[in-house]
């Protein structure tokens, strides 16, 4: 949002007037500022060029306490100024104080840059019709109705993955266990139903207490081993060499496994192995149940 603010501002957009960071905002930039060599290169060579900080250059100002931002909200209306506060659904931290504040007057704008949960005041406020009110955080526990005639809209700049942005992480890291906690309750529900074939999920409610450790009897996982063994089973067959036989004859393709390999790796049932150009992609496996007797298809990427 300041990198957006400061290049409007230096081609002439928007007049220069403060940017002022508040709430968790501040922190989280200032985290960004020391992580400079991770940030786009583009970045990297404007704040050498300028010589300046890359978001707290210019006239971005950090609010540094209560009676700081007690200045701005009482500064005269006629002084144009932008605050970035958290949180960006208007539930907690420093916005709703600024929203309380500036929301009753017409020529004040309130922009929503993020997601917006079902049951936050910043959805609420969306829905409204200017003119409406609004239910806010007055600072001690309780919630007050504030008239909304001041201009709102909605900027999609959300920073949340979405379906697909989520699916493609998690398959980068194939966790053992993956805990859905925060999202709308049937999107929980989805994900869970899509990710349960393959993972262990878990979908708390708030206050549950999760055990983070994976169960170990997650479909699609054929090793059940303690880590700390299974580890050492890695580094001890790192090297191995399988070798792989196609009898022409019967149509069939042998995999023999090192005597040394240890059978636990392996679940009891019927493997079927996809191979393309000569490498192994795939083995999925029709796994027998010791206890019931039935019959699970499982995946394990090679």
């Amino acid at each position: 949002m300041t990198q957006i603010l400061q290049t409007a501002m230096a081609g002439g957009l928007l007049p220069q007037v403060p940017i002022h960071l508040d709430g968790l905002t501040r922190g989280i930039t200032e985290a960004y500022e020391e992580m400079l060599p991770l940030l786009p290169e583009a970045l990297q060579n404007r704040s050498k060029v300028s010589k300046q900080r890359p978001f707290l250059a210019g006239t971005v100002n950090l609010v540094k306490d209560r009676r700081e931002r007690e200045g701005i909200l009482a500064s005269d209306r006629h002084r144009p100024a932008v605050v970035i506060a958290s949180s960006g659904m208007l539930h907690a931290g420093a916005s709703p104080q600024y929203a309380r504040a500036w929301l009753p007057h017409a020529e004040n704008a309130l922009f929503v840059v993020g997601y917006q949960n079902a049951e936050s005041p910043g959805r609420r406020l969306l829905e409204l019709q200017q003119g409406g009110e609004v239910m806010l955080p007055d600072g001690n526990g309780s919630l007050e109705p504030i008239p909304a005639y001041s201009r709102v809209e909605r900027f999609y700049l959300s920073a949340h993955a979405d379906r697909g942005g989520l699916l493609g992480m998690i398959a980068r890291y194939q966790p053992g266990k993956v805990i859905l906690t925060h999202g709308e309750v049937r999107a929980r529900t989805n994900m869970a139903g899509y990710l349960n074939t393959k993972q262990d999920v878990s979908l708390p409610t708030a206050g549950e207490v999760v055990a983070l450790q994976d169960s170990g009897k997650r479909r699609g996982s054929f090793i059940n081993l303690a880590p700390k063994k299974l580890e050492a089973l890695k580094e001890r067959h790192a090297r191995t060499t399988v070798t792989v036989r196609y009898d022409a004859t019967t149509h069939e393709l042998a995999i023999q496994l090192p005597q040394q390999l240890d059978g636990s790796l392996f679940g009891e049932g019927e493997y079927t192995l996809e191979v393309l150009r000569g490498k192994l992609t795939r083995i999925k496996l029709k796994e027998r149940d010791a206890e019931t007797g039935g019959e699970e298809l499982v995946e394990e990427e090679s």
